[in-house]
């Protein structure tokens, strides 16, 4: 049996590929910070079609990024849209992405040392801290999250959980 080669699929244009990867991927908390009824009950579902997770939603992004270069220009947006810092380690990893993905311009050999926004730090509206693992009480923390915040100029929300008090400095 010869191999076949398989048939060739017409390119959907961006704007369907954005509608399709934003359905896939829609989170009500990411969206916005307004409370949700209180009456509905919140159960898991099973179902495939059912709600998403912050888990499923960030598992979806990275494989629409992963797919094909076309998919990765529509998806980086979507994913960068919702960051979320859960500890201080996740802080580093965050601001290394976002300093990495910054182009330096035209021009010039190396990027310079202000906090200039970066290429992906752009797309973030919404940033979640939570203080609630070792180490997210420190100063070197605190700093690295205001690093992040340079790095992002079109954050619209910050929001999360604060359990300890500012450090003095």
């Amino acid at each position: 049996m010869l191999w076949e080669p398989s048939p060739s699929f017409p390119d959907l244009p961006v704007e369907v590929l954005m509608e399709i990867f934003q359905f896939a991927t829609y989170l009500q908390e990411s969206e916005s910070i307004l409370p949700l009824d209180p009456f509905i009950p919140q159960q898991i579902s099973h179902n495939a079609l059912g709600p998403n997770t912050d888990l499923s939603t960030t598992r979806t992004k990275c494989a629409l990024v992963l797919v094909c270069r076309s998919w990765r220009n529509v998806a980086i947006p979507l994913l960068y849209r919702n960051l979320v810092i859960r500890s201080p380690r996740k802080a580093t990893l965050l601001l290394s992405a976002l300093e990495s993905s910054y182009q330096t311009p035209p021009g010039t050999t190396t990027p310079s040392r202000s906090p200039l926004p970066s290429d992906h730090g752009r797309f973030a509206r919404h940033l979640e801290i939570f203080t609630h693992s070792r180490g997210s009480n420190s100063y070197n923390f605190l700093m690295t999250i205001c690093r992040v915040v340079q790095r992002c100029p079109n954050l619209r929300i910050l929001s999360g959980s604060w359990n300890h008090a500012l450090p003095s400095q």
